[in-house]
């Protein structure tokens, strides 16, 4: 099942834009509806909330919005997570998503994007 987002928060200073998009309440086996990135300097990501038994959950991207790939950190490391975390993404793609790959009737995650936008 797709579950949609929501975009809490938009800023704008001076040539750049700040915005903030989550995913609330991601169970096993959802899928995030992909959000188009536009012009991202930066973007970060946390997820948070109940992993349950075995949970985890990682990060998508696409440049054709059809054929999603796990992402990167700027270690070089897939971004797939089994705690709450923080991460920088380190690859630029048009369009991302979260995927909760595994966990329990207990699983509920929230990912949360917070991206730097140019004007």
């Amino acid at each position: 099942m797709e579950v949609g987002y929501e975009v809490e928060k938009s800023d704008r200073h001076g040539e750049k834009s700040l915005v903030s998009v989550s995913w609330s309440d991601l169970k096993v086996g959802e899928v995030g509806k992909a959000f188009d990135l536009g012009s991202v300097a930066h973007a970060a990501v946390q997820f948070s909330g109940a992993f349950g038994e075995g949970g985890s959950i990682a990060l998508e991207g696409s440049n054709n919005g059809e054929y999603f790939m796990p992402l990167k950190d700027i270690y070089g490391s897939s971004i797939v997570r089994h705690k709450p975390s923080i991460d920088t993404l380190g690859q630029f793609v048009k369009y991302i998503r979260p995927v909760v790959k595994a966990g329990d009737q207990l699983t509920s995650l929230k990912c949360s994007l917070y991206l730097n936008r140019r004007a």
